[in-house]
């Protein structure tokens, strides 16, 4: 015997309807009821009980899904970032926005959170300015997200308007860009190379020479995969969501490599070739430390700024940027091409519009071939 049904029939425009309104006894007898005189009272005001049913509960699915911090969450899936990179964001936003608009239980688990449609510019630039008391190049950045989350909110129906784009950018502090110490003196340069030649820790001691070579962002090179090298074809191709401009619309960031470069990863490749990273870490399943590098260069001594002897990791790009641009003469290669191989950008939107698109591999091969040919002999 089936399950026992609640009908109801109701007349709109002079077309009778019937729908169910529940099981029994599920719905008991008096609920039928109550239900029953609610559709027959909306379809007396010419509105049809069902579809109203449907958009009531459209609109608690939407104050659901609208709460601050299942749209943050969601917006972040939708970006697909590279794991550091969602790590860093998602910190971001657990530490300085989320206590403002969420409320918690005992573990420290998020319960709900403010709806987005109730959040003001008030709250989000109090917020802003607040964190430009311990970091005013995080508060830009979360500025800058918090503006694409309403966007991404009003694609999605959630609110109708950005609040964000109320919110003026003059108002906040500016940020200073803080230069990275870099050694152009080749006489110190050629200290560093030795040095690196004789340090002990065999994988450190490649990542340095790998970064004398190949100018990379110290993020590319301890998360670099073996899928990405080409040995045969002398190239690295790092997917654009890993580099620090994720531009959609620039191509994936392919540097040239030397003989130089060729030769060492197959030496390292008899290392780590077996697994995902070129340089892991002691745990051989997760990426080199960021830091493993800068640590073995103040164990070398290069930790001198005032004597010019100061080198960081970021600091190779800033030595390959200078030196290159000194002997321009030599090499003959553009401004452009050497700034492709750093993955510099034009920051002029229409300038960016024709040089996005330009193809310099062909030139920075042989910038990269004339620098591994310099520091050889140096």
């Amino acid at each position: 015997m089936g399950s026992k049904v609640w009908e109801v029939r109701y007349t709109i425009n002079g077309k009778t309807t019937k729908t169910t309104i529940g099981t029994y006894p599920k719905v008991t007898l008096a609920n039928a009821r109550k239900i029953k005189d609610q559709y027959k009272t909306t379809a007396m005001e010419g509105l049809n009980p069902t579809h109203l049913k449907k958009q009531v509960k459209l609109e608690q699915e939407q104050d659901i899904q609208g709460q601050f911090h299942l749209v943050v969450y969601d917006w972040l899936k939708m970006l697909k970032l590279a794991p550091i990179t969602l790590n860093k964001k998602t910190r971001n936003f657990e530490r300085d926005v989320f206590p403002f608009f969420c409320k918690y239980d005992a573990h420290q688990n998020i319960v709900f959170s403010t709806h987005i449609k109730d959040i003001t510019h008030g709250q989000v630039f109090e917020i802003i300015k607040a964190k430009e008391n311990t970091s005013i190049d995080t508060a830009r950045r979360l500025l800058n997200d918090c503006n694409d989350i309403w966007l991404y909110a009003i694609n999605r129906g959630l609110i109708n308007i950005n609040i964000i784009a109320n919110i003026s950018r003059k108002g906040l502090a500016k940020y200073e860009v803080t230069h990275h110490p870099k050694i152009t003196d080749e006489s110190i340069l050629q200290e560093l190379i030795l040095a690196i030649e004789a340090y002990p820790s065999q994988l450190t001691r490649y990542a340095l020479k790998f970064l004398l070579l190949n100018p990379y962002r110290a993020m590319n090179l301890t998360t670099l995969k073996w899928e990405y090298v080409d040995l045969e074809k002398g190239i690295i191709t790092i997917p654009r969501n890993e580099m620090k401009i994720k531009n959609k619309n620039f191509s994936d960031f392919i540097l040239p490599l030397s003989t130089q470069t060729v030769r060492l990863m197959k030496e390292i490749y008899k290392l780590t070739g077996w697994g995902t990273w070129v340089f892991h870490g002691k745990n051989e399943t997760v990426p080199m430390n960021k830091e493993t590098c800068n640590r073995a260069l103040e164990r070398m001594r290069f930790n001198d700024e005032d004597a010019g002897r100061r080198q960081r990791t970021h600091s190779f790009r800033g030595t390959f940027r200078s030196l290159a641009e000194t002997y321009e003469r030599q090499h003959g290669v553009s401004e452009a091409s050497r700034e492709a191989c750093l993955d510099h950008h034009e920051q002029d939107v229409k300038k960016r519009a024709y040089t996005h698109r330009a193809d310099y591999t062909a030139q920075m091969k042989i910038l990269m071939q004339w620098w591994a040919d310099f520091i050889d002999n140096l």
